[in-house]
């Protein structure tokens, strides 16, 4: 393997890490505008379901983890 062909899979290798550490962060950040999006009703009822549809998970978190249900309501709370 070439020293270009090995920089490559490197860089490759470190932005897919990168990207599955930023993942889980951006996801639940992004609750804050989606509950926003459901709450103000800019969208047809079907169209808000598939807003909610991927937080179900965090619902899941909030509804059985008091600490981090808290620190969930408070970061949604931020989005009047």
């Amino acid at each position: 393997m070439s020293d270009d062909q090995q920089r490559s899979r490197h860089s490759l290798t470190v932005w897919l890490i990168v990207v599955a550490l930023l993942f889980p962060v951006i996801y639940v950040l992004s609750a804050g505008p989606a509950v926003w999006l459901y709450n103000h009703g800019g969208f047809s009822p079907a169209v808000n379901e598939l807003i909610a549809l991927p937080y179900a998970p965090l619902g899941l978190l909030r509804d059985n983890c008091k600490p981090l249900g808290d620190l969930l309501d408070w970061y949604i709370d931020l989005w009047p």
